[in-house]
């Protein structure tokens, strides 16, 4: 995400400098654009791929968050004790999860796609742009590692619908339901860090991404780039206070408005050079 340094103007980045890629000197021009051609394919098509899907998936957690497909339930207080009152709720909530278990599983399978796609998409722009910058490389790592982190977290979550999958959920026992809520509650809060963590980690990579391809982007794209990151940094302070209204508006910014925005224009810039 940058500028050419072949003099192209802020309307896009067309390619890179010969060289920015790492090719056998005595490679001939067709292989050349080949390669360029090659690599061109994979950024554009891992950009639309995750932007499609982070929409996806954000699209998804917000119908839940919101209730907008079922009315979450709440923890109340009954007088008959903090078993039959925890078992009350976790079956409740087990049922309320068994409503949108459909929800749960397509979310948490294409939200791994959509950082996948993004640990291709550094991988691509790091041969286009020149795979020995330390830029470029810290780019791809921490993209890498990233969506190592935040597909950790999405399938540990989905290993919930093993119980979400199956409704009818009672509370008696009281016993037995409020031990399966608490091994599902234990899950949940395994799953906080391991998403902060991918998530910084995200962040961090768009910002250096962006900051490193100022000769080849423009400064519409570039803000767009610098907002994605800035997005993601304050989801993850609303997930670690867990502040649910912030974390909410953020995930919306990031995932359905800034971040895919970033995604698209950048995969539009990305054209094989002219001439």
């Amino acid at each position: 995400m940058r500028r050419n340094r072949m003099g192209v103007t802020g309307t896009g980045a067309h390619v890179l400098n010969r060289d920015s890629v790492a090719m056998n000197p005595a490679a001939t021009e067709h292989e050349r654009d080949q390669h360029t051609a090659s690599w061109l394919a994979v950024v554009r098509g891992a950009a639309y791929l995750s932007a499609g899907t982070l929409v996806a998936t954000t699209v998804l957690y917000l119908l839940d968050a919101t209730n907008v497909l079922d009315t979450a339930p709440t923890f109340r207080r009954s007088g008959r004790g903090p078993l039959v009152d925890e078992a009350t709720f976790f079956a409740a909530f087990f049922n309320h999860q068994h409503a949108l278990w459909w929800d749960i599983a397509l979310r948490d399978v294409l939200g791994p796609v959509a950082f996948l796609s993004l640990a291709c998409l550094g991988l691509g722009l790091a041969n286009l742009w020149g795979s020995r910058r330390p830029s470029m490389q810290l780019t791809v790592a921490l993209l890498s590692f990233g969506a190592v982190f935040s597909a950790i977290n999405s399938l540990l979550y989905l290993g919930e619908l093993n119980y979400w999958r199956y409704g009818g959920w009672t509370a008696t026992p009281a016993e037995g339901m409020q031990a399966i809520g608490r091994s599902a509650e234990s899950i949940d809060h395994l799953t906080q860090y391991p998403e902060a963590f991918g998530f910084t980690l995200v962040a961090i990579a768009l910002i250096v991404l962006t900051r490193a391809g100022r000769a080849h982007l423009n400064l519409a794209t570039a803000a767009l780039g610098y907002a994605a990151g800035a997005c993601l940094l304050g989801l993850v302070a609303c997930a670690v206070g867990n502040l649910d209204t912030g974390y909410d508006l953020f995930a919306f910014a990031a995932g359905i408005v800034v971040g895919p925005a970033f995604l698209i224009v950048l995969a539009g810039t990305m054209r094989p050079r002219s001439g």
